[in-house]
């Protein structure tokens, strides 16, 4: 906290003593200056983290859209199971209730 204060005084005090423009070059770098090697390296870092932070969440998104298909694709033949137990139970009912009625003639 006290250092916070301590620069903040110093940047009042630059800039009551300079001018604006000489303020702002204090503070900007120039525009032809090349980055630290060190800023060079944490950049690459950033970047790569960035890429595989990406790819990994292709591969998770690519993950869950399987899950989805073969849950998808395990209802769709449950449902087909018991459509086809109901039409079994329906005829067996029907075959039942038709030799019944043939007996009774």
């Amino acid at each position: 906290m006290a250092v916070r204060c301590i620069v903040a005084s110093l940047l009042v005090a630059v800039a009551a003593a300079a001018n604006l423009g000489d303020t702002v070059a204090l503070v900007q770098k120039p525009v032809g200056v090349e980055p630290h090697p060190d800023q060079k390296v944490d950049k690459q870092r950033r970047k790569a983290k960035e890429a595989l932070k990406h790819k990994d969440e292709e591969s998770r998104e690519q993950q869950l859209h399987e899950n989805q298909l073969s849950e998808e694709e395990g209802r769709h033949e449950e449902d087909e199971v018991q459509k086809q137990h109901a039409i079994e139970e329906k005829s067996n009912k029907q075959a039942t209730l038709k030799a019944a009625y043939h007996e009774k003639e």
